[in-house]
Protein backbone atom coordinates (compact mmCIF):
# COMPACT_ATOMS: atom_id res chain seq x y z
CA UNK A 1 0.00 0.00 0.00
CA UNK A 2 3.18 2.62 0.86
CA UNK A 3 4.35 1.75 -2.49
CA UNK A 4 0.91 2.80 -4.27
CA UNK A 5 1.19 5.76 -2.51
CA UNK A 6 4.67 6.76 -3.25
CA UNK A 7 3.97 5.46 -6.43
CA UNK A 8 1.24 8.52 -7.04
CA UNK A 9 2.91 11.16 -5.04
CA UNK A 10 5.38 10.69 -7.78
CA UNK A 11 3.48 11.58 -10.73
CA UNK A 12 2.78 15.03 -11.86
CA UNK A 13 -1.03 15.93 -11.04
CA UNK A 14 -1.64 16.47 -14.85
CA UNK A 15 -0.43 12.64 -15.64
CA UNK A 16 -2.62 11.04 -13.28
CA UNK A 17 -4.72 9.19 -15.73
CA UNK A 18 -7.67 10.08 -16.63
CA UNK A 19 -10.89 7.94 -16.29
CA UNK A 20 -12.59 7.82 -19.53
CA UNK A 21 -16.54 7.89 -19.35
CA UNK A 22 -18.25 5.66 -21.14
CA UNK A 23 -21.26 7.83 -22.36
CA UNK A 24 -18.65 10.13 -23.62
CA UNK A 25 -17.05 7.33 -25.18
CA UNK A 26 -20.24 6.03 -26.65
CA UNK A 27 -20.77 10.00 -27.88
CA UNK A 28 -17.98 10.18 -29.75
CA UNK A 29 -18.70 6.81 -31.42
CA UNK A 30 -21.92 8.16 -32.63
CA UNK A 31 -20.78 10.95 -33.70
CA UNK A 32 -17.91 9.86 -35.46
CA UNK A 33 -20.27 7.09 -37.31
CA UNK A 34 -22.83 9.62 -38.63
CA UNK A 35 -19.96 12.04 -39.65
CA UNK A 36 -18.99 9.16 -41.67
CA UNK A 37 -21.90 8.81 -43.29
CA UNK A 38 -22.50 10.21 -47.00
CA UNK A 39 -25.87 10.65 -46.71
CA UNK A 40 -26.77 14.46 -46.10
CA UNK A 41 -29.58 13.92 -43.45
CA UNK A 42 -26.88 11.52 -41.54
CA UNK A 43 -24.10 14.31 -42.04
CA UNK A 44 -26.65 16.77 -40.39
CA UNK A 45 -27.09 14.84 -37.75
CA UNK A 46 -23.82 14.00 -36.85
CA UNK A 47 -23.36 18.24 -36.25
CA UNK A 48 -26.55 18.33 -34.54
CA UNK A 49 -25.46 15.67 -31.85
CA UNK A 50 -21.63 17.10 -31.60
CA UNK A 51 -22.67 20.06 -30.57
CA UNK A 52 -25.05 18.89 -28.39
CA UNK A 53 -22.56 16.22 -26.56
CA UNK A 54 -19.91 19.49 -26.78
CA UNK A 55 -17.98 17.18 -28.95
CA UNK A 56 -14.82 19.40 -29.76
CA UNK A 57 -12.59 17.04 -31.45
CA UNK A 58 -14.68 16.85 -34.25
CA UNK A 59 -14.90 20.74 -35.39
CA UNK A 60 -12.34 20.00 -38.35
CA UNK A 61 -14.75 17.40 -39.51
CA UNK A 62 -18.04 19.56 -39.33
CA UNK A 63 -16.12 22.77 -41.10
CA UNK A 64 -15.54 20.24 -43.98
CA UNK A 65 -19.32 20.08 -44.41
CA UNK A 66 -19.29 23.17 -45.32
CA UNK A 67 -17.95 22.07 -48.68
CA UNK A 68 -20.79 19.42 -48.87
CA UNK A 69 -23.24 20.24 -51.70
CA UNK A 70 -26.28 20.45 -49.57
CA UNK A 71 -27.58 23.71 -47.97
CA UNK A 72 -29.36 21.92 -45.07
CA UNK A 73 -26.14 20.14 -44.33
CA UNK A 74 -24.54 23.52 -44.28
CA UNK A 75 -26.56 25.45 -41.88
CA UNK A 76 -26.06 22.62 -39.74
CA UNK A 77 -22.78 22.68 -39.61
CA UNK A 78 -23.12 26.95 -38.87
CA UNK A 79 -24.75 25.90 -36.06
CA UNK A 80 -22.68 23.50 -34.68
CA UNK A 81 -20.08 25.08 -35.16
CA UNK A 82 -20.92 28.36 -33.46
CA UNK A 83 -22.85 26.28 -30.69
CA UNK A 84 -18.99 24.94 -30.58
CA UNK A 85 -17.32 28.23 -29.97
CA UNK A 86 -15.51 26.82 -33.06
CA UNK A 87 -12.20 29.15 -35.25
CA UNK A 88 -13.05 29.31 -38.81
CA UNK A 89 -10.94 31.16 -41.00
CA UNK A 90 -11.80 33.70 -43.36
CA UNK A 91 -11.08 31.69 -46.47
CA UNK A 92 -13.41 29.17 -45.75
CA UNK A 93 -16.54 31.66 -44.77
CA UNK A 94 -15.46 33.90 -47.80
CA UNK A 95 -17.37 32.44 -50.66
CA UNK A 96 -20.60 32.31 -48.66
CA UNK A 97 -20.59 36.40 -48.33
CA UNK A 98 -22.60 36.50 -51.30
CA UNK A 99 -25.47 33.70 -49.36
CA UNK A 100 -27.96 35.06 -47.66
CA UNK A 101 -28.82 32.20 -45.26
CA UNK A 102 -25.39 32.21 -44.34
CA UNK A 103 -24.35 35.44 -43.71
CA UNK A 104 -25.79 35.94 -40.28
CA UNK A 105 -24.07 32.77 -38.52
CA UNK A 106 -20.89 33.82 -40.11
CA UNK A 107 -21.78 37.38 -38.40
CA UNK A 108 -22.34 35.41 -35.30
CA UNK A 109 -19.03 33.38 -35.52
CA UNK A 110 -17.27 36.42 -36.06
CA UNK A 111 -18.63 38.56 -33.39
CA UNK A 112 -16.37 37.08 -30.76
CA UNK A 113 -13.46 39.03 -31.81
CA UNK A 114 -15.19 42.09 -34.08
CA UNK A 115 -12.21 43.65 -34.53
CA UNK A 116 -10.06 40.73 -36.20
CA UNK A 117 -12.68 40.14 -38.58
CA UNK A 118 -14.11 44.19 -39.29
CA UNK A 119 -12.09 44.41 -42.46
CA UNK A 120 -13.12 41.05 -43.63
CA UNK A 121 -16.92 42.35 -43.80
CA UNK A 122 -16.00 44.87 -45.41
CA UNK A 123 -16.02 42.70 -48.41
CA UNK A 124 -19.47 42.13 -47.68
CA UNK A 125 -20.64 45.41 -48.36
CA UNK A 126 -19.93 44.67 -52.11
CA UNK A 127 -22.78 42.29 -52.04
CA UNK A 128 -26.48 43.41 -52.90
CA UNK A 129 -27.46 42.87 -49.26
CA UNK A 130 -31.20 43.23 -48.79
CA UNK A 131 -31.97 45.84 -45.96
CA UNK A 132 -32.08 43.86 -43.03
CA UNK A 133 -28.18 42.60 -43.65
CA UNK A 134 -26.99 45.93 -44.73
CA UNK A 135 -27.91 46.85 -41.23
CA UNK A 136 -26.75 44.09 -39.74
CA UNK A 137 -23.47 44.17 -41.53
CA UNK A 138 -23.09 48.17 -40.95
CA UNK A 139 -23.89 48.09 -37.22
CA UNK A 140 -21.02 45.26 -36.73
CA UNK A 141 -19.02 47.58 -38.46
CA UNK A 142 -19.73 50.74 -36.95
CA UNK A 143 -18.95 49.39 -33.30
CA UNK A 144 -15.52 48.63 -34.33
CA UNK A 145 -14.46 50.29 -37.64
CA UNK A 146 -11.81 49.70 -39.72
CA UNK A 147 -9.45 52.32 -40.97
CA UNK A 148 -11.38 52.61 -44.35
CA UNK A 149 -15.20 51.98 -43.38
CA UNK A 150 -15.70 55.99 -41.93
CA UNK A 151 -14.71 56.83 -45.54
CA UNK A 152 -17.12 54.61 -47.45
CA UNK A 153 -19.70 55.40 -45.58
CA UNK A 154 -19.76 59.32 -45.91
CA UNK A 155 -18.87 58.40 -49.74
CA UNK A 156 -22.08 56.75 -49.52
CA UNK A 157 -24.08 58.93 -47.74
CA UNK A 158 -26.86 61.24 -49.75
CA UNK A 159 -28.76 63.95 -48.14
CA UNK A 160 -31.94 63.85 -50.10
CA UNK A 161 -35.01 66.35 -49.04
CA UNK A 162 -37.35 68.52 -50.93
CA UNK A 163 -38.27 72.20 -50.48
CA UNK A 164 -41.18 72.77 -50.90
CA UNK A 165 -42.76 76.53 -52.47
CA UNK A 166 -46.16 76.97 -51.71
CA UNK A 167 -48.44 79.61 -50.99
CA UNK A 168 -50.37 78.02 -47.61
CA UNK A 169 -49.20 75.33 -44.94
CA UNK A 170 -46.43 72.76 -44.82
CA UNK A 171 -46.86 69.12 -45.70
CA UNK A 172 -45.16 66.05 -43.90
CA UNK A 173 -43.17 62.85 -44.40
CA UNK A 174 -42.53 60.01 -42.57
CA UNK A 175 -39.25 56.96 -42.85
CA UNK A 176 -39.94 53.40 -41.84
CA UNK A 177 -37.83 50.76 -40.65
CA UNK A 178 -37.95 47.21 -40.03
CA UNK A 179 -39.29 44.13 -37.96
CA UNK A 180 -38.25 40.70 -37.41
CA UNK A 181 -40.17 38.13 -36.28
CA UNK A 182 -39.35 34.34 -35.90
CA UNK A 183 -41.46 31.91 -38.32
CA UNK A 184 -41.46 28.24 -38.02
CA UNK A 185 -40.18 26.52 -41.10
CA UNK A 186 -41.15 22.95 -42.61
CA UNK A 187 -39.17 20.48 -41.22
CA UNK A 188 -37.00 18.58 -43.76
CA UNK A 189 -37.63 14.52 -43.63
CA UNK A 190 -34.79 12.79 -41.70
CA UNK A 191 -33.10 16.19 -40.70
CA UNK A 192 -32.50 17.27 -37.42
CA UNK A 193 -34.79 20.86 -36.99
CA UNK A 194 -32.54 23.69 -38.66
CA UNK A 195 -32.26 26.68 -36.55
CA UNK A 196 -31.67 29.94 -37.94
CA UNK A 197 -29.49 32.63 -36.78
CA UNK A 198 -32.10 35.67 -37.11
CA UNK A 199 -30.69 39.19 -35.89
CA UNK A 200 -32.86 41.97 -34.86
CA UNK A 201 -31.92 45.21 -34.86
CA UNK A 202 -32.79 46.80 -31.44
CA UNK A 203 -34.05 44.68 -28.48
CA UNK A 204 -35.48 41.56 -28.79
CA UNK A 205 -36.80 38.54 -26.07
CA UNK A 206 -34.53 36.28 -25.52
CA UNK A 207 -31.74 37.50 -27.51
CA UNK A 208 -27.96 38.43 -27.36
CA UNK A 209 -26.35 41.36 -28.27
CA UNK A 210 -23.77 41.52 -31.25
CA UNK A 211 -23.23 45.03 -31.45
CA UNK A 212 -24.25 48.11 -29.64
CA UNK A 213 -24.82 51.62 -30.92
CA UNK A 214 -27.68 53.73 -32.82
CA UNK A 215 -28.81 50.80 -34.31
CA UNK A 216 -28.09 47.93 -31.94
CA UNK A 217 -28.62 44.39 -33.39
CA UNK A 218 -29.10 41.19 -31.41
CA UNK A 219 -28.91 37.42 -32.37
CA UNK A 220 -31.30 34.39 -31.18
CA UNK A 221 -31.16 30.63 -32.29
CA UNK A 222 -34.45 30.22 -33.69
CA UNK A 223 -36.71 27.06 -35.53
CA UNK A 224 -37.32 29.42 -38.62
CA UNK A 225 -36.36 31.97 -40.63
CA UNK A 226 -36.74 35.71 -39.64
CA UNK A 227 -39.55 37.41 -40.95
CA UNK A 228 -38.84 41.14 -42.11
CA UNK A 229 -40.99 44.16 -43.15
CA UNK A 230 -37.99 45.96 -45.57
CA UNK A 231 -37.95 49.62 -45.91
CA UNK A 232 -34.75 50.43 -44.71
CA UNK A 233 -33.71 54.46 -45.03
CA UNK A 234 -30.26 53.55 -45.82
CA UNK A 235 -29.14 57.60 -46.03
CA UNK A 236 -30.79 58.46 -43.17
CA UNK A 237 -29.29 55.35 -41.13
CA UNK A 238 -25.78 56.19 -42.72
CA UNK A 239 -26.09 59.51 -40.79
CA UNK A 240 -26.92 57.39 -37.50
CA UNK A 241 -23.37 55.35 -37.80
CA UNK A 242 -21.58 58.71 -38.47
CA UNK A 243 -22.86 60.48 -35.70
CA UNK A 244 -22.23 57.46 -33.33
CA UNK A 245 -18.56 57.31 -34.53
CA UNK A 246 -18.26 60.70 -34.43
CA UNK A 247 -19.56 60.85 -30.65
CA UNK A 248 -22.10 63.39 -31.67
CA UNK A 249 -25.72 63.30 -29.82
CA UNK A 250 -28.56 62.87 -32.32
CA UNK A 251 -30.65 64.81 -30.28
CA UNK A 252 -27.98 67.90 -29.35
CA UNK A 253 -28.25 70.80 -31.54
CA UNK A 254 -24.92 69.93 -33.68
CA UNK A 255 -26.17 66.39 -34.05
CA UNK A 256 -30.22 67.29 -35.80
CA UNK A 257 -29.62 67.76 -39.11
CA UNK A 258 -31.39 70.70 -40.97
CA UNK A 259 -34.75 69.91 -41.93
CA UNK A 260 -35.96 71.13 -45.54
CA UNK A 261 -37.96 74.22 -45.38
CA UNK A 262 -41.62 74.61 -46.61
CA UNK A 263 -41.00 77.88 -47.87
CA UNK A 264 -44.04 80.19 -47.98
CA UNK A 265 -44.20 82.54 -50.85
CA UNK A 266 -43.20 86.18 -50.43
CA UNK A 267 -41.01 86.64 -54.14
CA UNK A 268 -38.01 85.99 -54.93
CA UNK A 269 -35.73 87.88 -52.99
CA UNK A 270 -37.51 85.85 -49.18
CA UNK A 271 -37.46 82.41 -51.49
CA UNK A 272 -33.51 82.90 -51.63
CA UNK A 273 -32.85 84.05 -48.76
CA UNK A 274 -34.54 81.15 -46.68
CA UNK A 275 -33.19 78.62 -49.20
CA UNK A 276 -29.72 80.00 -49.43
CA UNK A 277 -30.59 80.02 -45.61
CA UNK A 278 -31.32 76.27 -45.22
CA UNK A 279 -27.78 75.58 -47.56
CA UNK A 280 -25.90 77.46 -45.43
CA UNK A 281 -27.35 75.78 -42.26
CA UNK A 282 -26.66 72.07 -44.27
CA UNK A 283 -22.94 73.04 -45.21
CA UNK A 284 -22.82 74.01 -41.32
CA UNK A 285 -23.92 70.69 -40.15
CA UNK A 286 -22.04 68.22 -42.67
CA UNK A 287 -18.92 70.46 -41.83
CA UNK A 288 -18.96 70.07 -37.88
CA UNK A 289 -19.41 66.58 -39.05
CA UNK A 290 -16.25 65.99 -40.95
CA UNK A 291 -14.53 67.58 -38.23
CA UNK A 292 -15.76 65.59 -35.33
CA UNK A 293 -14.86 62.47 -37.57
CA UNK A 294 -10.95 63.06 -38.18
CA UNK A 295 -10.85 64.47 -34.57
CA UNK A 296 -12.28 60.71 -33.25
CA UNK A 297 -9.48 59.53 -35.32
CA UNK A 298 -11.68 57.47 -37.60
CA UNK A 299 -11.27 59.38 -40.59
CA UNK A 300 -8.33 61.08 -42.30
CA UNK A 301 -8.28 65.10 -43.15
CA UNK A 302 -8.27 64.00 -47.21
CA UNK A 303 -10.72 61.28 -47.04
CA UNK A 304 -13.32 64.22 -45.14
CA UNK A 305 -13.76 65.97 -48.77
CA UNK A 306 -15.24 62.79 -50.80
CA UNK A 307 -18.89 62.89 -49.51
CA UNK A 308 -21.86 63.26 -48.91
CA UNK A 309 -23.86 64.13 -52.17
CA UNK A 310 -26.83 66.20 -51.92
CA UNK A 311 -30.09 66.16 -53.98
CA UNK A 312 -32.51 68.46 -53.09
CA UNK A 313 -35.63 68.46 -55.18
CA UNK A 314 -37.50 72.06 -55.03
CA UNK A 315 -40.97 71.64 -55.27
CA UNK A 316 -43.22 74.33 -56.98
CA UNK A 317 -46.66 74.05 -55.31
CA UNK A 318 -48.01 77.38 -55.90
CA UNK A 319 -51.17 78.22 -57.44
CA UNK A 320 -49.56 81.01 -59.61
CA UNK A 321 -46.22 80.58 -60.87
CA UNK A 322 -46.07 83.60 -63.29
CA UNK A 323 -42.65 84.61 -61.50
CA UNK A 324 -40.40 81.47 -62.05
CA UNK A 325 -38.49 80.44 -59.18
CA UNK A 326 -34.55 81.81 -58.67
CA UNK A 327 -31.74 79.07 -59.12
CA UNK A 328 -30.57 77.56 -56.24
CA UNK A 329 -26.68 75.85 -56.87
CA UNK A 330 -27.42 73.08 -54.38
CA UNK A 331 -24.12 71.47 -53.24
CA UNK A 332 -22.19 71.29 -50.41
Amino acid sequence: MRKLILLILCFPVGALPQPVSPANTAEQATVAALLSSSDPAQLAWGAELAANYQQKTFVPAIISLLDFGNADVQLCAFDALIRLNADVTEKTLARFLSNPDALEPIIVLLARDPKAHAAFLMRALDQPLSDRHWVDVNSFLAATPPPSYTARLLRDWTIKDAVLVREDGPGSGADVGYACGGVLGPPRPGFPVIPRYNIYEGPHPGATLIASGPHSIFYMRENGTGDCRVGVPRDRYRLDYLRYMARIDAQSPEGRRPSAPVIRWAGPEDYVSKASAYLTSLRVFVTNLRSQLVHAGVLTESDSLNGPSLEIEVQDRRDDRTIPLPIIDWHL
